[in-house]
């Protein structure tokens, strides 16, 4: 059973449901058997721990009938793009990355770019475009407390914007994500924080790796899953495990040589019910990076991933401030438990009298948190 606990986003006046592109194999990559590469879905399941015990979670990837399965090249640019919206703020599902020529540079390469270069830009997108996702028991929906089955496209439609009608470039493209995919970027803990040019470095795996982890360690120091379960996931397709294992360690010496501040080291151990069996053991490099000395370390107050999503369920039931999740979700995460359910009570009490309808209850709710974080020397808004 995989150490992580299913992401369980909050709802309120809006369905929100996340995605984290680590939590299913995406990318099937053009070293795959061709068994794989032939076939017309690749399936991928898991157990997870759900809010009342093991969830078996069932993830199926369509390929696109012209392009096929994504690949290496696909990762990366589905990477930059999202560094993109991120830079716009992921204010709406339109990403607007200027030309291709300005996506292939952003990727790495060096000098102006070549037909193979559009080629395989256009190709990638048309990729990202067609492929599909059935996903069961792989969203949670707080406020129905019910599992959720999404059978969804990443994005819609691409448009771009020519001088000529034979030209290679674009003079501007904007791709479109489905709502399903821009209201899980939304509510997302998983944040591109690898530095891009550090990224497009690494080898394929590692790449994969890393966004794997930049989502385990947000919650966890320190974080465990079998050796075969993770290549499954990731995927590595070997067939003996010494090789696949083999192919791990490579991928992690790749990051922790990468110096990306992001893996400090990693081992195994073995699986005491299962004696042929392992774990891999990584250790993240972050807590590191806390500039305050005085900071609490981010295992002061540990909490499951399904109950930091309580307590932001429960901000927003007397909050009402879908805008706000994001600090939301570090206020659950970083504040202990007494803290916040003492500003949610202020609140409520706040809430109750007859001419509280004016008051921003968002904002006392922050002023509260301040004033406990301040206390506990926890600087909650620069995390």
């Amino acid at each position: 059973m995989s150490e992580h606990a299913p992401r369980v986003p909050v709802s309120s006046d809006v369905q929100i449901y996340e995605l984290t592109l680590a939590e299913f194999p995406l990318f099937i990559f053009s070293s795959a058997p061709k068994e794989v590469k032939d076939n017309p879905f690749y399936k991928y399941k898991d157990q997870i721990r759900g809010k009342d015990g093991p969830v078996e979670r069932v993830w199926t990837l369509y390929r696109d009938p012209k392009y096929g399965f994504p690949n290496e090249s696909t990762l990366s640019t589905l990477y930059e793009i999202i560094q993109i919206w991120k830079e716009q703020g992921f204010a709406s599902p339109l990403i607007n990355f200027g030309s291709y020529a300005n996506l292939i540079q952003r990727k790495g390469q060096k000098g102006r770019p070549g037909r193979k270069d559009y080629d395989r830009i256009k190709r990638d997108l048309g990729c990202l475009r067609g492929v599909r996702i059935e996903a069961q028991n792989a969203f949670w929906d707080a406020m129905r407390q019910q599992y959720v089955d999404k059978d969804f496209n990443l994005f819609n439609e691409i448009t771009s914007f020519k001088d000529a009608p034979n030209s290679r470039n674009s003079r501007e493209t904007i791709i479109e994500a489905s709502q399903t995919f821009f209201k899980s970027i939304v509510g997302s803990m998983f944040v591109t924080d690898v530095d891009s040019d550090k990224f497009h470095m690494l080898p394929p795996l590692a790449q994969r790796l890393a966004i794997y982890l930049s989502k385990m360690f947000k919650f966890q120091k320190v974080h465990k899953r079998a050796v075969s379960e993770l290549a499954s996931q990731l995927p590595i397709h070997a067939k003996l495990y010494k090789h696949k294992k083999q192919t791990l360690i490579r991928a992690c010496d790749a990051i922790i040589e990468a110096k990306i501040d992001l893996l400090e080291s990693f081992s195994f151990e073995e699986i005491t019910r299962h004696p042929k069996s392992e774990n891999i053991v990584l250790f993240s490099g972050r807590q590191k990076s806390i500039n305050d000395k005085n900071a609490k370390p981010h295992s002061q107050f540990p909490k499951e991933s399904f109950e930091i999503d309580q307590v932001v369920d429960d901000i927003l039931s007397v909050c009402k401030d879908t805008r706000s999740l994001g600090f939301y979700r570090k206020v659950a995460y970083y504040m202990p438990k007494d803290d916040i359910y003492q500003a949610i009570s202020e609140v409520k009490e706040l809430a109750s009298y007859k001419d509280s309808g004016n008051i921003n209850l968002g904002a006392v709710f922050t002023n509260r948190i301040k004033t406990f974080a301040d206390q506990r020397k926890i600087d909650v808004f620069r995390k």
